[in-house]
C-alpha cells in the first residue's frame, strides 16, 4: 500500500511536473510570441515614424525653397520697381529740366525784346529830343537875327537921321 501511495504520488508529482513543463513551454512560446509581435509593431512603428519624418523633412524642404523663390522673386520685383522709379524719377527731372529751359529761353527773349523795344524807344526819345532841341535852337537863331535884324535897321535909321541931322 505504501508502494502504491508512492508510485501514485510519484505519478502525481510526474502529472504536476509535466504540468508545469507544459505550463511552462507554453509561456515560453506565448512570450516569444509577443516579443516578436512587438519587435514586429516596434519595426511598424518606427518604419512609420521614420516614414512620417522624411515627408516632414521633404515638407519643410519644399517650403524652405518655396520660401527663398519668393524672396528671390520679391527681390527682383523690388529691384525692378527701384528701377523704375530711378527712371521715372530721371525722365521727370529731364522734363522738368527742359520746361525751366523753356521757360528761361522764353524769359530771356522777352528780356531782350524789351531791351531793344526800350533802346528803340531811347533812341527815338532822344532824336526827337534833338530835332526839338534844333528846331527850338533854329527859332531861337530866327528870333534873334530877326530881332538883331531890327535893332541893326533901327540903328541904322538913327544913323542915317543923326548923319542926315548933322550934315
Amino acid at each position: 500500500k505504501a508502494k502504491e501511495r508512492n508510485e501514485k504520488r510519484a505519478e502525481a508529482v510526474e502529472r504536476i511536473r509535466q504540468k508545469q513543463e507544459e505550463s511552462l513551454q507554453s509561456l515560453r512560446t506565448s512570450l516569444a510570441t509577443a516579443a516578436e509581435e512587438a519587435f514586429k509593431k516596434r519595426s511598424v512603428t518606427m518604419t512609420d515614424r521614420s516614414s512620417k519624418a522624411g515627408k516632414h523633412f521633404e515638407s519643410v524642404v519644399a517650403k524652405v525653397d518655396e520660401k527663398n523663390k519668393i524672396r528671390a522673386e520679391q527681390a527682383v520685383e523690388q529691384q525692378k520697381t527701384m528701377q523704375e522709379v530711378l527712371s521715372s524719377s530721371s525722365e521727370k527731372r529731364s522734363a522738368k529740366l527742359a520746361e525751366t529751359i523753356s521757360k528761361a529761353s522764353k524769359h530771356a527773349k522777352t528780356v531782350l525784346e524789351k531791351a531793344a523795344d526800350s533802346q528803340r524807344q531811347h533812341a527815338e526819345a532822344t532824336a526827337d529830343h534833338d530835332r526839338r532841341l534844333k528846331e527850338a535852337m533854329a527859332s531861337a537863331n530866327q528870333r534873334r537875327e530877326s530881332h538883331l535884324a531890327g535893332k541893326i535897321a533901327k540903328a541904322r535909321n538913327i544913323h542915317q537921321a543923326v548923319s542926315a541931322g548933322g550934315a
